[in-house]
Formats: structure tokens, C-alpha cells, sequence
């Protein structure tokens, strides 16, 4: 995906609207999808420091938890990370986006 596809997607899903707290679920799930799986750098190797685990680490799956608005990670050596996500942010700035997530009682284990 390119830069421009990218941006435009995202500016579609966010109703152009950057830098707005983001309190609904299904615009959350759609944001962080969108970020997850069609970054224009490819596969989420452009997610740095993303929820606190190292810079240029893969995702390799992402599941929501509607009952509880849990985000789900699996990282590419199994690590999995679980979040209830209560708001996120999307800030743009000189090609670059970042996402910032407000979340509660975060849990990491290792998959089995």
C-alpha cells in the first residue's frame, strides 16, 4: 500500500478528523485494523513502541473482544498483549501517524 492510499483510507475511516479523541468502538476497531494491516511500510513493522513492546516488531494477528472493547496482539514469536481500550487518538505529522491508546488493565503472556 502506498503513502497516499494509506492517508486516504485512514482520512475516510477517521471522517477527516485527526486529532480527536475517538471514544466509539467500531471506529476504534476500523482505526487500529486499517494501522495494523494496510501500513504502507507492510506489515506492521512500522508500529514503534506500539502498547510497549520494542520498535519494528511484527504483528501477525489482531482480534477485538466486543463485550469488553478488548484489543488482542499476537506478535510474530507468540508474545500476545491484551488491552480494554476505553479511547484512541490519531496524530499526523510530516508523513508519519501515530496512534495513541488509552487503555485499562493491560495483560501479556505467551501463547501456548
Amino acid at each position: 500500500m502506498t503513502y497516499e492510499n494509506f492517508h486516504s483510507d485512514l482520512t475516510n475511516i477517521l471522517n477527516g478528523e485527526y486529532e480527536k479523541e475517538i471514544h466509539d468502538w467500531d471506529k476504534i476497531k476500523a482505526v487500529l485494523l486499517h494501522i495494523v494491516k494496510n501500513n504502507y511500510q507492510g506489515f506492521g513493522r512500522n508500529i514503534v513502541d506500539f502498547i510497549d513492546r520494542g520498535s519494528w516488531e511484527r504483528i501477525t494477528k489482531i482480534d477485538f473482544k466486543d463485550g469488553n472493547r478488548q484489543l488482542e496482539l499476537t506478535w510474530n514469536n507468540g508474545w500476545l498483549y491484551h488491552a480494554s481500550i476505553e479511547t484512541i487518538l490519531i496524530i499526523e505529522h510530516e508523513r508519519a501517524f501515530f496512534c495513541i491508546n488509552k487503555i485499562i488493565l493491560p495483560r501479556q503472556e505467551k501463547a501456548k
